[in-house]
C-alpha cells in the first residue's frame, strides 16, 4: 500500500472520530506539537521505528512528544497505530491530519523564508493575495529570515514550494556551467 495513502486514511479516520467528539481543534493542537517534536528531536523517529523498543515505551514517547497531557482519543489512536505496526508512519499521519483540519477549516498554512525581514504590510498583502488565489478564508504565513538566500524568497504552501531565491538561481547557473 502507498504510504501516503495509508497516512491519509489513518488521519481521516482520526479526524472523523475527533469531529464526532468535537475534539478536532484539540487533536490539531496536539498533532502540531507532535510534528514539532519530530523536527526538534531527530532521534524520535528512529526510536519510534525501532523494533527493539516495547510498544508501551513507544506509546509513552509519542504521548510526551504530543504534549504530555493529551486527549484520551489521541492516546488510544497512538495505541491503535502501534498495535497495527504503523508507528513508523505516525509523523506522516500527523502531517496529514493537520492538512485535513486546515482544509476543513478553510485555513491555508504557509512559510516564507527571505534574506531580509519582511514588513507587516508586505506580509498582510501577501496573505490577502494568497487568500484570493487559493479561495481560502484564512491564510497563516510564518516568516523566517535566512540570510544565506542572498535575496528573493522561498515560500512553502501546503505541499508546494516556490523558490525564487538568488541562492537557488546561482546554484542553477553554477550547475549549468559545470556540465
Amino acid at each position: 500500500m502507498n504510504l501516503g495513502k495509508l497516512s491519509i486514511r489513518y488521519a481521516q479516520a482520526l479526524y472523523s472520530l475527533a469531529e464526532e467528539k468535537n475534539l478536532q481543534d484539540v487533536i490539531f493542537s496536539e498533532m502540531n506539537q507532535l510534528v514539532s517534536s519530530f523536527f526538534q528531536v531527530r532521534e524520535l523517529s528512529q526510536a519510534i521505528s525501532n523494533p527493539l523498543y516495547a510498544s508501551q515505551d513507544k506509546l509513552q514517547l509519542l504521548v510526551n512528544a504530543a504534549g504530555v497531557e493529551i486527549s484520551d482519543l489521541l492516546k488510544h489512536f497512538f495505541q491503535f497505530v502501534i498495535d497495527k505496526g504503523r508507528e513508523s508512519q505516525i509523523l506522516f499521519i500527523a502531517m496529514s491530519y493537520r492538512d485535513i483540519h486546515a482544509k476543513k477549516q478553510g485555513v491555508l498554512y504557509g512559510k516564507i523564508t527571505s534574506a531580509v525581514s519582511l514588513d507587516k504590510e508586505v506580509l498582510d498583502s501577501l496573505k490577502k493575495t494568497i487568500a484570493q488565489v487559493s479561495q481560502s478564508s484564512t491564510v497563516e504565513i510564518e516568516s523566517i529570515v535566512d540570510e544565506s538566500l542572498i535575496g528573493g524568497f522561498v515560500m512553502d504552501l501546503n505541499n508546494t514550494r516556490f523558490d525564487a531565491s538568488v541562492k537557488t538561481q546561482l546554484n542553477e547557473i553554477r550547475n549549468a556551467l559545470t556540465k
